[in-house]
């Protein structure tokens, strides 16, 4: 039996041949509209379940409720639905990807089904395909990227060492940069492959959580569990998915929820649309979005799921995608940048393989990609180009055009995807999907105990609520 493969070990992937990377992030436009309801439908302001929400949970739960007979409604504060998979039109003939990218895993993977039944093509991607480059834009030959990945099967199996002992003697949570740097006093091995060693893990799990090394939870950071098989993505997007979630669905494009009252006999909703009223209501908003306040609950929420928003960590990923009229980059599927300098781009995808035009899409995460959402587009993209010339020489040419995302500050996200914060755990992702007087309901990635921070893990916490509210 293959064994599961998450977005976190395509370094062990890459050692057979090179090295390799995951997935993505982004933000605002309008592409993916849900049909209109019925004129009758449309005129409903009472239903027996409000869904707050048409990303991967929302929809999820909203077509489960509604198949087993209930009336449902869903309000987007977008004028599109989706969420935080977007997929990008402005292009006619190249539609692009700009928030989730892959199913990970393919094999037991909902996201599988879904795609077969929506008839949604998708591609399986070789993140052991890889060209990889030190800081200097020097490219390692095979024997050294072989070493250096050893270096870093050296610093994993440290880790799993450390971790063990965390957690036989209970011993307080610190950071993975810490637990690192700890595994690099201890080390046999020569500074300058210690120092590799860490610069690999830098690329490996910030870009895989989309936060700092010193953010993240030790040994809880990597908690969860994993689909086996193949990571694929969507050539025609990912958007074919949701399209599907969404059939037949009564869904309010462009109605903003400001305030949740579960106080009565039945939940109120405040909206800028007017209000709304359910039986019970499903909240399925980023915890970007709740960690903002911008909903306002009546009662106020509970000390426990207070304290679990606070604690849990909202990453950032975002990325640059960039057109070019001809591709002047090696044929392998991911450009590895292995190195500390905190504007670097740690991964540029390839993805002529997949849409056969040429395009790099750049990814960068954590407290850099948060200080960039602060730049001009042109400067972002003459930076990725900077980097790809210090690479690849003169043979880099200008794009026709590019994308770039600012997670961080949509309004509508706050972010990327959830993690484990130095001081939080799994039992927080509990605390945060805990119902409310059974009435008010919690899905969304960030309250998947297995499966956060992946559209699979939305898609089925949506399934967890709708069953939830099913039982009552």
């Amino acid at each position: 039996m293959t064994p599961p493969i998450s977005r976190r070990e395509f370094m062990r992937d890459a050692a057979v041949t090179t090295a390799a990377w995951q997935i993505a992030a982004p933000s605002m436009a309008s592409e993916c509209v849900a049909p209109p309801p019925s004129s009758a439908a449309a005129q409903s302001r009472r239903c027996d379940v409000l869904v707050i929400g048409a990303g991967a949970s929302g929809l999820a739960a909203a077509g489960s409720l509604a198949a087993g007979n209930k009336s449902v409604i869903v309000l987007e504060a977008r004028d599109r639905i989706g969420g935080r998979v977007w997929t990008n039109r402005a292009w006619p003939d190249l539609p692009v990807d700009l928030g989730a990218s892959w199913i990970h895993g393919h094999q037991g993977n909902p996201l599988t089904d879904l795609a077969a039944r929506f008839e949604v093509r998708t591609a399986a991607t070789d993140f052991a395909s890889v060209a990889a480059f030190n800081e200097r834009g020097q490219r390692f030959q095979p024997q050294d990227l072989v070493r250096l990945l050893g270096d870093f099967d050296s610093l994993e199996q440290g880790l799993g060492k450390l971790k063990r002992e965390f957690r036989d003697s209970h011993k307080a949570a610190t950071s993975l940069d810490e637990a690192i740097r700890r595994w690099q006093a201890a080390s046999t091995l020569p500074d300058d492959e210690r120092q590799l060693a860490r610069q690999v893990a830098r690329v490996q799990y910030e870009l895989d959580s989309a936060a700092n090394l010193d953010e993240l939870a030790f040994p809880g950071f990597d908690d969860g569990q994993t689909f086996g098989g193949q990571q694929r993505v969507f050539p025609n997007g990912y958007v074919g998915i949701i399209e599907g979630l969404a059939k037949g669905l009564d869904i309010r494009l462009k109605t903003s929820t400001s305030a949740i009252d579960y106080s009565g006999p039945t939940v109120k909703v405040a909206t800028d649309s007017g209000p709304f009223d359910a039986e019970r209501v499903i909240v399925t908003v980023p915890l970007g979005v709740l960690k903002s306040g911008a909903i306002r609950f009546v009662p106020e929420l509970p000390e426990a799921k207070l304290a679990a928003i606070a604690r849990l960590g909202m990453g950032l990923l975002n990325k640059v995608a960039l057109r070019f009229r001809e591709s002047f980059w090696p044929d392998q599927f991911i450009l590895a940048f292995i190195g500390e300098q905190p504007d670097q781009w740690p991964s540029v995808f390839n993805l002529q393989r997949v849409y056969k035009q040429p395009l790099l899409v750049g990814f960068k995460s954590g407290r850099a990609a948060r200080a960039d959402e602060r730049r001009a587009d042109r400067d972002l993209v003459a930076q990725l180009l900077g980097q790809l010339r210090q690479a690849l020489g003169d043979r880099v040419v200008e794009p026709v055009a590019w994308h770039v995302t600012r997670w961080a500050s949509d309004p509508l996200a706050g972010g990327s995807y959830s993690f484990l914060r130095v001081g939080s755990s799994l039992d927080d992702r509990d605390a945060l999907a805990a119902p409310l007087a059974e009435r008010v309901f919690f899905a969304g990635e960030a309250t998947h105990r297995d499966h956060a921070s992946t559209v699979h893990g939305a898609y089925l916490s949506g399934l967890r609520e709708a069953r939830r509210v099913q039982s009552l």
